[in-house]
């Protein structure tokens, strides 16, 4: 199962926003897929946009923030298309649109198709705006060709610390449903819900091999988990629990050291905690492992060696689960080979769209992702980058025999400071007849 395309209009920056999230050719990719972009470019808008289609009672989504951001604009809607052999032809809708109307979303996506598809139709009803109860309503429908199955579980995650100290973890606050707050993106983790479940996986593990049958199906989770934290991280990590507390409590064996949830480095408890919160709601699913994680921000609180590592590492961990990130690192842009990236930039309105999807650039250096994505077109500060761009042009000046004196002083003296400052700028300044390239930082001949 995978989304194979999302297409919004009137939501944050977008007039109309189409992200294939296709193979390219029709067929359902499971990415993983990195949306970037400069900030305000609605990397962030469009993950939510994503949730919204889906959200349902309890799943947690914060409709009353989705409201502050759509509100005004006409006729705010999202449909998401569905593809795989349990999905094919499945369309999830979301609008915003005055008490009346009912039937525009399902028009709406047999003109984007650009025929009439023959969908058949179920409306799940329409619920008031919070803040204008009698002026709006969001409407939701699924529209699909075949037998639909349970829907698709999907869960979303922002930068949280939410993992802290327990000090009597309670088996009873375990989570019963996956999708409870699945879409709640900073609160979606669970600390009670995921010390429960590990606990609860050490001992269903302990009984089961007490009574002689095989633990393998609660070890599974912990090694892939452990395994998944391990590859990231580059190090060892190892998921226990102590015993010796007057509870059984989870910790993390980190660097020869048994650490509770509260001790770790951020990054650490950040990935711990929406990795082991998604494992939870994959057993609980029953899915064959199968669904959709969204990951708003997948570089926050890591370092850019743990950056480079983490989506192959989750694409191993999880090989069946659609991945969808946002990013604004080039570490993880350039990180996995089977990545698909997603630019969003300014349209000709001063509205932003999305790229046509490419291949990551996996094998290119930071410098050239950074000019390609970012737009960013230089590797130094920005005092740095001024000063060289002022040395390039005294430097095609005296190569046009055009440099007066006090040009000739100033560029000694750019010469002198910037050869001080590194040994990089010094290479640079200091090559005969050269101009600084601000991104590759090699001279290049004057033209």
């Amino acid at each position: 199962m995978a989304i194979l395309r999302l297409v919004a209009e009137g939501v944050g920056p977008f007039e109309k926003l189409d992200l294939d999230l296709s193979d390219g050719t029709g067929n359902p990719h499971l990415g993983p897929h990195i949306v970037a972009g400069v900030n305000g470019s609605g990397k962030s808008t469009a993950l939510r946009a994503l949730a919204w289609a889906l959200d349902d009672a309890g799943t947690g989504f914060d409709q009353g923030e989705w409201w502050h951001l759509i509100k005004g604009r006409p006729n705010p809607r999202v449909a998401l298309f569905f593809g795989g052999s349990k999905y094919a032809g499945l369309v999830a809708v979301r609008e915003v649109t005055r008490h009346a109307s009912i039937n525009i979303s399902t028009s709406w996506v047999e003109r984007m198709l650009g025929q009439n598809e023959g969908f058949k139709r179920r409306y799940l009803g329409g619920s008031p705006i919070a803040s204008e109860p009698n002026q709006f309503l969001v409407h939701r429908y699924v529209l699909w060709h075949e037998r639909i199955e349970p829907p698709p579980l999907v869960a979303a995650y922002a930068p949280s610390r939410a993992l802290k100290h327990l000090e009597k973890p309670n088996p009873a606050q375990s989570r019963s449903d996956p999708r409870k707050d699945a879409l709640a993106f900073e609160s979606t983790v669970s600390n009670e819900a995921v010390q429960a479940w590990l606990v609860g996986l050490f001992s269903k593990s302990a009984i089961a091999a007490k009574r002689r049958r095989s633990p393998e199906v609660f070890d599974q989770w912990l090694t892939d988990l452990d395994a998944g934290l391990s590859a990231i991280f580059k190090e060892e990590v190892h998921i226990d629990v102590d015993y010796d507390t007057p509870a059984i409590e989870p910790r993390v064996r980190l660097r020869g050291e048994a650490l509770d949830f509260s001790q770790l480095p951020d990054g650490v408890r950040v990935l711990l905690g929406w990795l082991a919160d998604f494992m939870n709601r994959l057993e609980l699913a029953k899915s064959e492992r199968e669904g959709v994680l969204l990951i708003d921000e997948v570089d926050a609180h890591l370092h850019p060696r743990w950056q480079r590592c983490v989506l192959p590492a989750l694409r191993a961990a999880l090989p069946k689960v659609q991945i969808i990130v946002t990013t604004h690192s080039p570490f993880v842009i350039t990180s996995c080979r089977e990545a698909r990236v997603h630019v969003l930039e300014r349209d000709g309105n001063a509205k932003f769209r999305a790229r046509p999807p490419v291949d990551a650039p996996f094998g290119q250096s930071i410098n050239a992702t950074m000019k390609d994505i970012f737009d960013v077109e230089s590797k130094f500060d920005p005092q740095t980058e001024e000063e060289l761009n002022e040395w390039n042009r005294l430097k095609r000046l005296q190569a046009a025999r055009r440099l007066r004196p006090d040009d000739a002083r100033r560029l000694d003296e750019l010469t002198r400071v910037l050869s001080e400052r590194s040994e990089e700028l010094r290479l640079i300044v200091g090559a005969p007849d050269g101009l600084a390239s601000l991104v590759g930082g090699v001279p290049e001949s004057i033209r």
